[in-house]
C-alpha cells in the first residue's frame, strides 16, 4: 500500500515538473509560420498570374532593362549633363512619365517591388510598347 502512495507521489511530482518546464520553455512543437521570401523572380510568377501577362515576356524585358536587378537606377541626361529624369526598378520605370500615376495607385517608384508591379500594369494595359526602345534585345529572348 505504501508503494502505491509513493508511486502516486512520484507521478504527481513529475507532472508538476513537466508543467513548470512547459511554462518556462514554451513548446517548440508549434512551428512558427514560414513566411516566404519575396524575390524578383517569385514576384514575376505571382504578378504574371494577377495581370495575365506571360512571365517569359516580363523576364525578357526585365533582363534587357535591368539584368533582373531590382534596385537598378538609370539617369537620363541632357547634353549639358543635367539629369532630367530617372528610370527605376526591374522594368526601368521612368519617373518623369510615371511617378505621379504610380503614387495615385499607392505605389512607390523607388520600391523595387512596386516598380515591378507597375511594369506589369503597363504590360497588361499597353503591351510591350513602353519598352520598344529595347525591343532588339528582349525580342530575342521571348
Amino acid at each position: 500500500m505504501k508503494y502505491l502512495y509513493f508511486l502516486s507521489y512520484v507521478i504527481y511530482l513529475l507532472l508538476i515538473i513537466a508543467l513548470a518546464f512547459i511554462i518556462i520553455y514554451p513548446s517548440s512543437a508549434v512551428a512558427d509560420p514560414i513566411i516566404p521570401v519575396k524575390t524578383i523572380d517569385s514576384e514575376i510568377e505571382r504578378l504574371s498570374i494577377v495581370y495575365s501577362v506571360a512571365p517569359s515576356t516580363a523576364r525578357a524585358i526585365i533582363t534587357c532593362e535591368s539584368q533582373m536587378y531590382g534596385s537598378a537606377v538609370n539617369h537620363n541626361r541632357l547634353p549639358d549633363g543635367t539629369i532630367w529624369s530617372s528610370d527605376f526598378g526591374p522594368f526601368q520605370i521612368n519617373d518623369y512619365f510615371h511617378e505621379k500615376t504610380m503614387t495615385n495607385l499607392g505605389l512607390d517608384i523607388h520600391n523595387q517591388f512596386d516598380s515591378l508591379e507597375y511594369g506589369f500594369i503597363l504590360l497588361s494595359k499597353q503591351g510591350v510598347g513602353p519598352w520598344y526602345a529595347s525591343k532588339k534585345c528582349w525580342s530575342k529572348l521571348i
